[in-house]
């Protein structure tokens, strides 16, 4: 569940912390989408970069367990050897997270 209390203390204004959910909503699914791209293609260093950021952002909504995740694929991209099947289920549990999350954001801000 969303916890926007950290983000609020962060920005301090209502309306930056909207403009941040906003923008959540809007960038989210596109870097989803560059994460399945470089998996697709296997570009390994690329994936744990996203999930880096993806992990990033998740952690200033206090989305803990999806961050986890997306810490997992980050981890586990980095691998000398990425254990391509883990990875591509690990991506396909994120995806389903983000819907939940966007849902919840929706419902935040109307």
């Amino acid at each position: 569940m969303i916890d926007i209390q950290y983000l609020t203390s962060l920005f301090e204004d209502e309306v930056l912390v909207r403009k941040y959910l906003e923008r959540f909503q809007e960038d989210m699914p596109k870097i989803l989408h560059r994460m399945r791209t470089s998996y697709q293609n296997q570009q390994w260093s690329e994936l744990s970069l996203l999930a880096h950021s993806y992990k990033c952002q998740l952690q200033y909504l206090n989305e803990s367990d999806t961050a986890t995740l997306a810490y997992e694929i980050e981890k586990k991209s980095a691998s000398t050897s990425p254990d391509s099947n883990e990875i591509g289920e690990l991506i396909t549990q994120l995806g389903n997270k983000l819907v939940y999350t966007l849902e919840e954001i929706q419902l935040i801000i109307g």
